[in-house]
């Protein structure tokens, strides 16, 4: 509407500035509104085995770099690969998912689980020692990492986008040795995992009133504009 301009509303800071980069606002006027994160009860934790349980939550795409950590754990023998998503064509493309499972197929440090429904994501996340986002792409705000840092689980990332934000462990995408470091840190005999429990993100219910607020108070900018 001529008169009024509203505020760009962004998920994180790092999103935020992709978009001021892009002429959609200025960085003064851009506003950060994360998502809420949905309160769930938690699940017993599966006691440790003789492996670090490491997790990769989502779907299976080559912008997540699930195959590459896949390549890196098969060969740790004192690692396991736990894969919980589904597995489809990318654009049309199968080839990534096929040699994710064509490793799985051989190694049996990888496993793979396919997709778990919102409501069996305290038990999947019981089942596992660490969750690792090793995502080749910005992520817009990484939920799956929140959500596992508030259920206690360490978290190894990538250094991009708005995981950057997520208070986690952070890690070059392409830097392998890095990822092993981390990895061997968190092997059984190195001492327990640290507790990761951190402040929760707004709850989904604080999240919508604050969206509430802000349409409601671009409402009335338009209509003082419409009455001018």
């Amino acid at each position: 509407m001529a008169g009024v301009r509203a505020r760009l509303r962004a998920v994180g800071g790092s999103a935020a500035r992709v978009l001021v980069a892009h002429g959609l606002d200025d960085e003064a006027r851009a506003v950060v509104r994360e998502n809420g994160l949905v309160a769930r009860e938690p699940h017993p934790r599966t006691p440790r085995t003789s492996a670090l349980r490491v997790g990769v939550l989502g779907a299976v795409q080559p912008s997540k770099g699930v195959l590459e950590l896949a390549r890196l754990v098969a060969a740790d023998a004192r690692c396991e690969l736990h894969v919980h998503g589904p597995r489809g064509a990318y654009h049309g493309d199968r080839a990534y998912v096929d040699a994710l499972e064509a490793l799985a197929a051989r190694a049996p440090n990888v496993r793979l689980h396919g997709a778990y429904a919102p409501d069996e994501l305290p038990a999947v996340l019981a089942g596992l020692d660490v969750v690792a986002v090793p995502s080749r792409w910005n992520e817009v705000y990484g939920l799956i990492a929140r959500e596992a840092r508030a259920a206690g689980l360490p978290v190894l990332a990538s250094r991009v986008g708005g995981l950057v934000e997520a208070g986690v462990t952070l890690l070059a995408p392409d830097d392998a040795e890095a990822w092993r470091c981390a990895l061997d840190a968190l092997a059984p005999g190195r001492g327990a995992p640290p507790d990761a429990r951190a402040p929760r993100s707004a709850a989904v219910a604080a999240l919508a009133d604050q969206l509430e607020a802000d349409y409601l108070e671009l409402a009335a900018r338009c209509d003082r504009a419409t009455t001018r």
